[in-house]
């Protein structure tokens, strides 16, 4: 489920490349479209995706496991 948080850099992923097919210019390399293409651009969006939702699983697991200790 996209939540509230990963709504940014799913717009900012979708930014990056209209601008980019506009002007030829992509802010990182691996969604460099004219390098890469488009399957490869959405896979690594993909993995980075993933990234962000574990990494913030991660620290709400994190905060919740710190919450409950200083609860005790």
């Amino acid at each position: 489920m996209l939540t509230a948080w990963m709504l940014y850099p799913f717009c900012y992923l979708l930014y990056s490349i209209m601008r980019g097919a506009i002007t030829n210019y992509y802010p990182y390399p691996f969604i460099d479209v004219n390098k890469i293409g488009y399957a490869k651009t959405f896979t690594n969006a993909g993995f980075v995706f993933i990234g962000f939702l574990l990494l913030g699983a991660l620290f709400i697991g994190y905060d919740k496991i710190k919450k409950q200790s200083v609860g005790k």
